[in-house]
């Protein structure tokens, strides 16, 4: 059987975000970076690295932005699926990471609170692959 891509286990479109929206891993709040797209299923986001970090694999994360109204999504529970280098002119001796995560369990006030993420503050679906 071959191995499957990235995009062939995507159930649902992920889209840019048009306004800066933030994103903080708990439990211990140590990476906190930028919200880079967002699915039904999943988000992934980037965010400097400045020491090693504990490899976690189910974590809670909150998802804000402070304009345009406020948004606030709380401890979203969801699995790591990959946590990467990723190449790019960087700060003087600061790594960036980029961090995909997979939303899972959630509540029917995070599926409501990521209905109106989707609605308001996407842009553009990005392409697959």
């Amino acid at each position: 059987m071959g191995k499957s891509t990235k995009a062939d286990r995507r159930q649902f479109t992920r889209y840019a975000l048009k306004s800066d929206i933030f994103l903080a891993l708990w439990p211990s709040l140590d990476r906190v970076g930028k919200l880079k797209d967002v699915s039904n299923s999943g988000a992934a986001f980037e965010y400097p690295a400045f020491d090693e970090k504990e490899e976690v694999v189910d974590v809670e994360v909150d998802i804000f932005a402070s304009r345009p109204s406020n948004l606030m999504l709380r401890r979203v529970p969801c699995k790591v699926v990959y946590d990467i280098k990723i190449e790019q002119p960087t700060l003087i001796g600061i790594e960036t990471r980029r961090c995909g995560l997979k939303f899972e369990h959630l509540s029917q006030q995070h599926n409501d609170s990521l209905k109106v993420l989707l609605s308001k503050y996407v842009s553009y679906a990005l392409p697959v692959g």
